[in-house]
């Protein structure tokens, strides 16, 4: 359960990155308030690791007027084609899911 915990966070993130620039705080809390998700910093920042190393996302430094410059991740043209890829596998897999479900049970 924790792997596709995993997955499904992933792909929340690059959703989110999808609709502009952030960082990694404003994502956590985007996915809080927004959708009811509780993101552990610690898996947060995993996750945005391994997309910067697969080159999905690009981190860049950015001024803040409350604070030090914070770190805003890009969602990059790979990216793109990685929420493309990931939310046809999401799809495949609600449909498949549903199927089971609507399914005879096996005796």
């Amino acid at each position: 359960m924790t792997q596709s915990r995993k997955g499904l966070f992933e792909l929340l993130i690059i959703r989110l990155l999808a609709g502009g620039d952030s960082y990694g705080y404003e994502l956590s809390e985007t996915a809080r308030t927004a959708l009811g998700l509780n993101i552990s910093d610690g898996t947060l920042y995993a996750i945005l690791t391994r997309l910067t190393k697969a080159g999905a996302i690009k981190p860049y430094l950015r001024e803040s007027a409350s604070g030090p410059a914070r770190k805003y991740y890009r969602l990059t043209a790979e990216g793109r084609t990685l929420l493309l890829e990931m939310e046809d596998a999401w799809r495949r897999t609600v449909l498949s899911m549903e199927q089971a479900t609507e399914a005879e049970p096996c005796e």
